[in-house]
């Protein structure tokens, strides 16, 4: 599944982008310091001095380890792309002309023009590889994003069911309490109207009852 591939692609991705940038670092370093000694006119010696010399140590060293998280993760199509990287005649000789500068074994140092164009050709060709990387990034995350949904929809399938079926029991219990509910208080009102004919004719009844015994006393005097 490509989805996962996702978590090694992104890391395979930082680490590529963290090697690239650091080229670009050692690409600019060394060009002003180049650029310098020929404003200067000081072409010896051979070997960078110095603080510039630690510094371009310093660099390499955060690229070899930029690098070396970048291939233990990299997916194979990308390790293939920077086997060809690789095998540029631009990076050959930008990394020999790297160790030359640092181990003084150069007959001359590098013009900058001649060391910037190595260097941007290395560092285009790594750019390249990052942005075919990326797609792959993307492709793997839809992906993942897709596996998802379709777990979501595989496992909150049964749930939705449940969920209906509560819902229309739910309503059938509603509606049956509600008819329920309109016939007790129709109930309640057939009493009330009993209730309420009965007074009347407890009402009337009683000047009635009094009349008669009036008259059944008239009677017996």
């Amino acid at each position: 599944l490509r989805a996962q591939h996702l978590a090694p692609s992104l890391f395979a991705y930082v680490a590529l982008a963290s090697f690239t940038e650091h080229v670009a670092i050692e690409r600019g370093s060394v060009s002003a310091e180049l650029a310098a000694a020929a404003v200067a006119a000081t072409r010896s010696p051979v070997a960078a001095a110095g603080d510039a010399a630690d510094r371009l140590r310093r660099v390499v060293a955060a690229q070899d380890a930029s690098l070396q998280t970048f291939l233990a993760f990299a997916p194979k199509k990308t390790l293939q792309l920077y086997t060809k990287h690789a095998a540029l005649p631009c990076v050959h000789d930008a990394l020999a002309l790297r160790t030359g500068l640092l181990e003084g074994t150069a007959d001359a140092p590098p013009s900058h023009d001649a060391w910037f164009s190595l260097q941007t050709c290395r560092v285009d060709s790594l750019q390249g590889i990052m942005d075919d990387l990326q797609q792959s990034v993307r492709a793997d995350a839809l992906a993942s994003q897709k596996a998802g949904l379709w777990r979501l929809l595989t496992l909150g399938a049964p749930l939705l069911a449940v969920l209906v079926v509560s819902a229309y029991l739910g309503l059938d219990v509603l509606a049956s309490l509600l008819t329920y509910q309109e016939r007790v208080s129709e109930r309640i009102k057939r009493l009330k109207s009993r209730e309420k004919k009965y007074r009347s004719m407890l009402l009337a009844w009683a000047p009635l009852r009094a009349y008669l015994q009036s008259v059944e006393t008239d009677d017996e005097a």
